[in-house]
């Protein structure tokens, strides 16, 4: 290999894993700020509404979180992947003709997604109470019509993306500083953190349209439907997902009661943030897997992830009190620590069942196993709720019941992605 031809293979190199260590930093710091917020004001909305009612919220948005889902349908990851496909052929007609299907295809299921939603809230007694949260956070639901993100992993380019979410942070937490009072102080913030989460899906939606020079235009339902077929097995997946994680904040806030919601949210805050910021990694990597898929390659990153995975979880037992008490979460510390202790071990099987998922079976095309997946781990949440229900058993306990879940969850997966390795 003669000299120039050595430099410049190894430019080229740096070029591409360049492209990839930007993009995963700012994922992660874009995951960090969607999560994490709620978070870092958590002592000011605990002091300012009380635990009772960011309890109330905390229920609300799961609730809400099964219509985002519904309203995605799974796409983001099927257009992510055709998207990178286009982009590495420079083909911005397809570009464009993937966007307008997405939008379409969105736009289409929020009709009903909106007729069923406040259907249910003026029926049952318990949402009609806090209609009002629930008619704010209508307003995800329709973001989620328009929402990016997708677009702009694909092109691992999420620098303006991540822009527009910090400004949009920063200006909710301005507002909420200034106007979050005791009275009526859960519905402001609802308010606030809806209006600015909408606004800044929309600013970036906008910029794909007027920088990039996208065409978006309404597609016939007809023309989407090859869409809706290939995104059928993911959308079930994901709400099974959904089902599964909003379902514990509802069973929570059912069983054992607002303050123990609260606890329980604050802990599984801690652990998803530290959790999404090498989470980030694998949707970072993902389009160069979708155009350059190895097995070995995904092995080696395995093997990384697996120790990555481990030091998370130690890391969040030995800062967990410390930060409990900093935090200033007295009222709540008796119940939030044990929960921390038992999820921090969720940390690692929620990390590597999304390698798993994310790099080994949807790059392959086994969407089906996917669902099978979250489909067994429903299952096993919904056994360990009723036994919880009928024992009476403490909410830790409960947390334990779910980290069981994910083990199992976890070896499904180890064991169908080496069938499908020996299969290549």
């Amino acid at each position: 290999m003669t000299l120039p031809k050595f430099i410049s293979d190894n430019l080229q190199l740096a070029k591409r894993y360049g492209r990839i260590v930007e993009n995963t930093i700012a994922m992660s710091l874009i995951t960090f700020l969607n999560s994490s917020f709620q978070l870092i004001i958590y002592p000011f909305l605990i002091r300012k509404v009380g635990a009772e009612d960011y309890g109330q919220f905390a229920f609300a948005l799961s609730i809400v979180s099964y219509f985002m889902v519904f309203v995605g349908f799974g796409f983001d990851m099927i257009a992510t992947k055709y998207m990178a496909i286009a982009h590495e052929e420079g083909d911005s007609k397809e570009k464009s003709a993937i966007v307008s299907k997405i939008f379409s295809a969105k736009l289409y299921l929020l009709i009903p997604a909106l007729v069923v939603y406040t259907l249910l809230i003026l029926v049952i007694p318990r949402l009609y109470s806090y209609k009002e949260l629930y008619l704010a956070l209508s307003l995800l639901v329709v973001s989620y019509v328009f929402i990016p993100g997708w677009y702009y992993q694909a092109l691992q380019n999420n620098r303006i993306y991540l822009y527009v979410q910090i400004v949009s942070k920063v200006i909710l937490l301005f507002i909420v500083l200034l106007a979050v009072r005791e009275e009526r102080g859960i519905y402001v913030y609802t308010w606030v953190f809806a209006i600015t989460s909408f606004l800044g899906y929309l600013v970036s939606a906008l910029y794909l349209v007027v920088h990039d020079k996208v065409i978006v235009s309404l597609v016939s339902l007809r023309n989407t439907l090859s869409y809706f077929k290939e995104s059928s097995h993911l959308f079930l997946s994901n709400f099974l997902s959904i089902f599964k994680s909003s379902g514990i904040y509802i069973v929570i806030g059912t069983l054992f009661g607002m303050k123990e919601l609260t606890a329980f949210d604050f802990s599984f805050r801690i652990t998803q943030n530290v959790l999404n910021l090498t989470k980030s990694l694998n949707l970072a990597i993902f389009p160069n897997i979708v155009t350059n898929y190895s097995v070995d390659r995904v092995k080696r990153i395995l093997r990384k992830e697996i120790i990555l995975g481990l030091l998370m979880t130690l890391g969040i037992i030995a800062i967990g009190w410390p930060l409990i008490i900093i935090m200033g979460n007295g009222p709540i510390i008796d119940i939030a620590y044990p929960v921390l202790v038992i999820m921090s071990g969720m940390v690692f099987i929620w990390f590597l069942s999304s390698f798993f998922i994310d790099l080994v079976l949807i790059p392959r095309g086994k969407n089906q196993t996917v669902f099978w997946n979250q489909l067994l781990s429903l299952t096993l949440i919904a056994l360990f709720s009723a036994v919880s229900y009928f024992l009476r058993l403490p909410v830790w306990a409960f947390t334990l019941a779910i980290l069981i879940a994910g083990g199992v969850e976890l070896t499904f997966l180890c064991y169908v992605s080496k069938l499908f390795a020996s299969r290549r």
